[in-house]
């Protein structure tokens, strides 16, 4: 980058870190599965213990597709979701992609993480914004 770039770059960054009042945005609350790991203080204590966190496969899916690694991070209990507590009916829950199903119980995960009572933001202006890796399932099921 040139100088320039680089100042301006500081300063966008410079914007958005003292936003105008009314603005704000607050990052309060975390959550996530990550592979041998259920929530996220087990996978600081995962990273920390210098655990190795990737597994090989039980071929639950045919491996014809040589691109497929044998080895990867599995997530545990992905069958697991309380459907009723999420008002959806068992069958439908059933049928929706695991990482949709995990999608909301993080989301109320990282909510209660932040201590805030969920039922306490009906009717405000409250955002979600979520990361999700692409999974290998989709392409692995024969």
């Amino acid at each position: 980058m040139t100088g320039y770039e680089d100042t301006k770059m500081s300063y966008n960054c410079l914007t958005y870190a003292n936003p105008k009042q009314g603005e704000e945005v607050v990052i309060s609350g975390i959550a996530g599965r990550f592979p041998e790991s259920q929530n996220v203080k087990e996978f600081k204590n995962n990273i920390f213990n210098c655990k190795d966190c990737i597994t090989e496969t039980e071929y639950h899916w045919k491996l014809s597709n040589s691109d497929i690694p044998k080895h990867f991070g599995k997530i545990q209990n992905v069958e697991k979701f309380d459907a009723s507590f999420f008002g959806i009916h068992f069958k439908q829950a059933h049928t929706m992609d695991p990482m949709s199903r995990m999608m909301m119980e993080h989301t109320y995960e990282a909510i209660i993480d932040a201590g805030i009572n969920p039922e306490d933001l009906r009717g405000t202006r409250t955002g979600k914004r979520t990361l999700q890796n692409s999974t290998t399932t989709d392409n692995a099921r024969g």
